[in-house]
């Protein structure tokens, strides 16, 4: 059996459960299938969700300063240390790993160190990029330094995630021969794990008519996610029957609730996977609206549950939603209120022909069928990969 280092930032993005699922599927299926060794900055007893594994954690260092000069610091001093700490903690142990799993651009100079000494394979996951707009800046190198050294920095396979940043393009501007690169999109859980009315329980939370169709946004709250521009658009639709839930939580949540005129727009918070999947198959419309990275989760779940679609030609939509066939795409090259403005427009559209949803929904199943694995056999692509080398 193959020993595999793991080498983590923390395991959930959110609290334990909540959050992107990715980093968690894969360890429950790779620690099944090799000797894992796992170190991660991840506070929770994740532990005791991978018996097979030995667990190493790490504490990284934190800040309630909302000052982003502090929060800078804080990031860079965690990557000092914590590429430290895993460096010493591996030559301690004398793990002589057969493969280095490097997962997100934290503990990848650390990844390289242990590679050269133990000789070792290694593999980056990199889950999305913000390179590709300004890959020749030198400004952006430098802000952006952790990704850039996750594709500048030798690796054996590089695993990419085909989340609408073209980190396939990334790879091919810093010469990593294709034979080295796997660009794959996430799985989806097409079966419910517990049965939820979590839905009716927000409808009655938020007291939702039971006339209104419900529209759902699901995402981390942070500025690049663009939920204001969903809030604007439902600010002009207070007399339409529809109400909103944004589903999530982050930095942007305050000033976004701030923007909100109607009365009809409710913000769940942060909620736990399988509530999550619930909304998903009992909403009534999804709407992603991203500056990048629109072709996540959310979006590819959304079509696997038969939402009708609306969102932005950004993050590569145009290579998943055809529109007026399996959703709606809104130009994102156009100011940001005719943007608005449109978005509010294809949402009256929905709420009002019915026929149209029931289309763009029995062709956002046909697609995923076709197109979108479930998660086990997504992540047993990538271990199967991983076993290879």
């Amino acid at each position: 059996m193959k020993r595999l280092l793991i080498l983590l930032p923390d395991i959930w993005s959110m609290k334990k459960y909540q959050g992107m699922p990715s980093i968690h599927n894969f360890l429950i299926v790779a620690t099944e299938r090799f000797d894992c060794v796992i170190f991660t900055t991840d506070e929770n007893n994740v532990e005791v969700d991978y018996p097979n594994a030995k667990v190493y954690k790490f504490k990284k260092f934190t800040t309630k300063s909302s000052n982003r000069y502090v929060q800078y610091l804080c990031g860079r001093l965690n990557f000092i240390s914590i590429n430290c700490k895993y460096y010493y903690k591996s030559i301690s142990l004398r793990l002589s790993p057969d493969i280095i799993y490097c997962s997100s651009s934290l503990p990848v100079l650390s990844t390289r160190i242990l590679k050269i000494f133990y000789t070792s394979k290694s593999v980056h996951r990199i889950y999305g990029t913000f390179l590709h707009e300004n890959i020749s800046s030198v400004f952006d190198k430098i802000k952006k330094y952790e990704e850039y050294l996750s594709f500048f920095l030798d690796a054996d396979k590089y695993i990419i995630t085909n989340d609408g940043t073209k980190g396939d393009l990334v790879a091919e501007k810093f010469s990593i021969p294709k034979s080295n690169i796997e660009f794959l999109m996430n799985g989806v859980d097409f079966k419910p794990h517990v049965s939820s009315n979590i839905m009716e329980e927000l409808r009655n939370t938020f007291k939702i008519p039971k006339e209104h169709l419900v529209a759902i946004s699901v995402s981390r709250l942070s500025s690049w996610k663009r939920v204001d521009r969903i809030i604007k658009a439902f600010n002009f639709l207070e007399n339409v029957p529809i109400s909103l839930i944004v589903v999530g939580d982050g930095p942007q949540r305050e000033e976004w609730e701030e923007l909100k005129t109607n009365k009809n727009i409710n913000f769940s918070g942060s909620l736990l996977g399988y509530e999550v999947n619930s909304i998903m198959r009992s909403a009534d419309i999804f709407i992603s609206m991203y500056d990048y990275s629109n072709v996540g989760n959310p979006l590819l779940e959304a079509l696997t549950f038969g939402l009708p679609i609306i969102t932005v030609s950004s993050g590569g939509t145009i290579d998943i939603i055809t529109h007026d066939q399996n959703g709606l795409i809104i130009d994102y090259s156009q100011d940001e209120n005719h943007m608005v403005i449109n978005l509010k427009s294809n949402i009256e559209y929905l709420v009002f022909d019915s026929e149209k949803r029931e289309e763009l929904s029995r062709k956002a199943v046909e697609f995923a069928k076709e197109n979108i694995l479930d998660w086990n056999s997504r992540i047993k692509l990538e271990v199967d990969i991983i076993d290879l080398l």
